[in-house]
């Protein structure tokens, strides 16, 4: 599998690279370790690798944990900047997708919470079906009521929400005028509150 390195700000593959750049690639020499343990383990051997380099997120740390097929599909599917429902996705999470926070949020949703245990379960699933088609149904049942892309809706508990509110009927024009109102309302101190304050009723 093809990757491409940044130089310059620009995206290059090995075989654009200069032929002194190719030598230095091919030419500098690994250490590998290969370590056994338990999953539990494996996360501490991350978080103690990974002390001088750019701090690894929750998420981050059990993809390492529970790598496999499973996490594999999923970070092409949730970690894809390219992916074309991203902007849509972006609106509801909060976080960079390169850092695994839409992924994060899809196996929140599917998992109730349980992200650990879901991972566990799936790890050698090779298919995503599930966390995929639960994920949009969550994120388009909230994008059927809010039209509207203000900071509050970002990083809201949407699989929570969606649990909690699905079943209930709103009008979008309705919702979108109390939301306004509140968010407006100099007396409403916590802005975040709003929005399930609102599907709440």
């Amino acid at each position: 599998m093809a990757f491409a390195v940044e130089r310059d700000g620009k995206p290059k593959y090995f075989n654009s690279l200069a032929k002194d750049e190719q030598d230095l690639i091919s030419n500098t020499k690994l250490t590998i370790y290969v370590c056994e343990g338990t999953l539990s383990e494996i996360e501490v051997w991350f978080e103690t690798i990974n002390i001088a380099g750019v701090p690894l997120v929750k998420q981050e740390l059990r993809n390492a944990a529970y790598h496999g097929s499973f996490v594999t599909l999923a970070k092409e599917e949730f970690s894809n900047t390219s992916n074309s429902k991203m902007n849509m996705w972006q609106t509801y999470v909060k976080g960079d997708p390169k850092s695994q926070a839409i992924l994060e949020t899809a196996l929140d949703c599917v998992s109730d919470g349980k992200i650990d245990d879901y991972m566990a379960q799936h790890r050698n699933d090779t298919d995503i079906k599930q966390l995929k088609n639960h994920f949009d149904t969550v994120i388009d049942w909230t994008d059927s009521i809010f039209d509207y892309t203000v900071s509050e809706m970002c990083g809201q508990e949407w699989g929570r929400l969606y649990y909690t509110y699905h079943k209930n009927a709103y009008s979008k024009a309705q919702i979108a005028e109390r939301v306004y109102a509140l968010l407006e309302d100099s007396q409403v101190q916590n802005k975040r509150c709003v929005i399930e304050y609102v599907l709440g009723g």
